[in-house]
Parts: structure tokens; sequence; C-alpha cells
């Protein structure tokens, strides 16, 4: 007897035995191969059949519309920024970053400031100054201010 028929004599007993353990532990598809144990590989996935895919309708791809340009903003053509000024009867006055007397004070304008108005809440006036080169913006109270503004 050849070699390889000895071998083959000697394999496939063993090869018949180990049959129904090796397809019950694996599973061999067209992708994976790996054990069937639930939470230890792989998990049980529907066959595919290739030939659905062939066919398969493509869902269309859906494009964002292109962004608009932002619209310019409206703003009035003769607004002039309103001017005012710390009256001459107010030597300091507080400016405050918020209108209530119980914000902080931001700063301390003297008797004469000029200002830029902002915005109005009530009896106070939010407006902006020059300060050593920086603007700087607080709220001050209405009955300190004089100008046409008011």
């Amino acid at each position: 007897m050849t070699l390889i028929r000895l071998l083959l004599r000697m394999l496939i007993p063993s090869l018949a035995q180990a049959a129904p353990f090796l397809a019950a532990c694996t599973t061999v598809t067209g992708e994976r191969v790996g054990p069937q144990a639930p939470g230890i590989g792989f998990e049980e996935t529907p066959a595919v059949d290739r030939t659905d895919r062939q066919h398969a309708s493509v869902p269309p791809v859906v494009q964002p519309p292109p962004p608009q340009p932002p619209e310019p903003l409206a703003t009035p053509a003769a607004a002039a920024p309103a001017l005012l000024r710390i009256g001459p009867e107010h030597t300091y006055v507080n400016a405050r970053r918020g209108p209530s007397p119980r914000t902080k004070v931001v700063a301390v304008l003297r008797s004469g400031t000029h200002l830029e108005l902002l915005g109005e809440q009530g009896r106070w006036l939010r407006v902006r100054w020059q300060h050593g080169g920086k603007t700087v913006e607080g709220w001050v109270y209405r009955r300190f201010v004089e100008g046409n503004g008011q």
C-alpha cells in the first residue's frame, strides 16, 4: 500500500467522527467563519440572497439645497446715533452693568461726558462712550443725561 492510501485510511475515519461536531460548531458563509455559541462571536444574521443585491433598487441620493446668502440687516439710512451728555449739574454719575441701581458700577462719568444712546429700558438708558481710546458701554439713569436723545 502506498503512503497516501495509508494516510487516507487513517484520516477518513477520524474525519467521519469529527464531521458532526464541526458542523455544529462552525458555520461557513460567503463572508464569515466562526463559533455559533451566543455572545461569543458572530451573531446570527439572516441569510442574504446575492441575487437580491443585484436587483435591489438604490435609494436616490438627496442633496441639501445650496445655502442662501444672508439677507442684509435692515438699518435705517437716516438713523443717526442719539448724542447725549452728562448734565452740568451732575459732577459724577455712575454707569452700571445693567438697568438697576443694584447692578455693579462699571464707570463713573464726569459732567459733560458725551454719550451715544444704544437703547432704553424704563427710566434707564443704555449708552456708549469713549474712555482712553476704548469704547465702553453701560447703563445710566435718565435724569442725569441731557441731549437730543431724550
